[in-house]
């Protein structure tokens, strides 16, 4: 396993094999991480939402151009969103969280990892787990991997719970 694709596939395995049929990944488009999706859910639809990139989508992709504050679906649809360290380049985080929790069915499972450079462990974690609580999450599972040095990222699962 290369550095590269070690957090997507990591992050990937840490989510329930129960979606049913749609999958949101918002702010990526890393190959290895829509790779890794793909092969865990081979039969889902997967939803590519980003304001910055374009993607080339295939016949179970849907890529579409969207502000992650305000994206252009209906609540409750998801079964699963991930995002991968679009958290880090987004002024108010809050807002995307708040958003991801809307469009995620009750019992849903959000996946995000977030880029940390490891000196400030337990502020970044607790801060982590405070916004995705705060937000109506149940946050059972949160990791922290090397990428490269030095470079470390926190990876959490958490379902909404409301």
């Amino acid at each position: 396993m290369t550095a590269s694709t070690a957090t997507p596939r990591r992050v990937v395995g840490m989510l329930p094999r129960s979606a049913r049929d749609l999958l949101l990944l918002v702010g990526s488009g890393v190959p290895a991480l829509d790779a890794a999706l793909r092969a865990r859910y081979p039969a889902a639809l997967l939803v590519i939402a980003s304001p910055w990139k374009e993607h080339r989508p295939d016949s179970a992709t849907l890529a579409v151009r969207a502000d992650p504050r305000h994206l252009p679906m209906p609540a409750g649809r998801f079964d699963v969103v991930l995002t991968d360290s679009m958290m880090a380049d987004h002024p108010v985080p809050d807002d995307v969280v708040r958003e991801v929790a809307r469009v995620l069915r009750p019992g849903g499972a959000f996946a995000l990892v977030v880029p940390d450079d490891g000196t400030a462990d337990r502020p970044r974690t607790a801060a982590v787990v405070r916004l995705l609580v705060g937000n109506g999450f149940r946050v059972p599972l949160i990791a922290r991997e090397r990428r490269q040095v030095p470079l470390s990222f926190l990876c959490a699962v958490a379902y909404r719970e409301r």
